[in-house]
């Protein structure tokens, strides 16, 4: 049965997609998740110098941050996501980290020394081992079925992998195997495929020390 403010509900399938909340609730039913939610953040120059618009969405992997074409002006971000172990409803963004956002961005984009991060917001991703998400049916209860762990790539994997993903939720065989996406794997890290080279173990100093801070001043 499952339980809400709404009453008492006897589904014939329940899909866990509550993204960083999906270990928690998870953990409802008696199963483990290997997600881990961290915090992520985006910084909004909204007015800049011109840059071309057929800029291409680039990523820094020494300096660890991002610059995309964001309307008049780019938004950024730092591959620094700092783990959340209980994730709240929402966050806010910290601006801490904003001065040192804007000195990696300007080295590596020189015409905007002189631009300043005007907006921002944060919210939280759930990351795995590899990341890349977990797919499959829960082994604590037989009609639940897992579709989490996005690591933030959610809205590149979904279209492709949804018609499978529903597939297999009314008991049928998806188009695209999905065996590659089981939790299992994650059990043997050696074997791992990483999908990514942005969420590593490298972490600028810079961005370190403000993280740092926002989690001394929490705590």
């Amino acid at each position: 049965a499952v339980v809400t403010s709404q009453g008492r509900f006897m589904p014939a399938v329940v899909v866990n997609a509550a993204g960083a909340w999906a270990p928690g609730l998870a953990a409802r039913y008696g199963d483990t998740l290997a997600i881990t939610p961290r915090r992520s953040q985006i910084f909004v120059m909204e007015h800049t110098p011109p840059l071309a618009r057929d800029m291409p969405h680039t990523f820094d992997s020494d300096a660890m941050v991002y610059v995309r074409i964001d309307g008049a002006g780019i938004r950024s971000g730092s591959a620094v996501k700092r783990i959340i172990p209980d994730p709240p409803p929402a966050l806010e963004a910290d601006w801490r980290e904003a001065d040192e956002l804007q000195r990696r961005v300007a080295h590596r984009v020189p015409s905007l020394r002189a631009s300043r991060f005007t907006r921002a917001w944060a919210g939280l991703i759930e990351v795995t081992a590899d990341n890349n998400p977990i797919l499959g049916w829960s082994g604590a209860v037989e009609n639940v079925y897992t579709a989490a762990g996005f690591s933030g790539h959610g809205m590149c994997l979904a279209p492709g992998l949804a018609p499978s993903i529903a597939a297999e939720i009314v008991r049928e065989s998806p188009e695209m195997p999905l065996d590659f996406y089981r939790a299992g794997r994650l059990a043997q890290p050696d074997a791992l495929q990483h999908e990514s080279l942005w969420l590593t173990t490298h972490r600028p100093t810079g961005l370190v020390q403000c993280n740092a801070a926002a989690a001394n001043t929490r705590s």
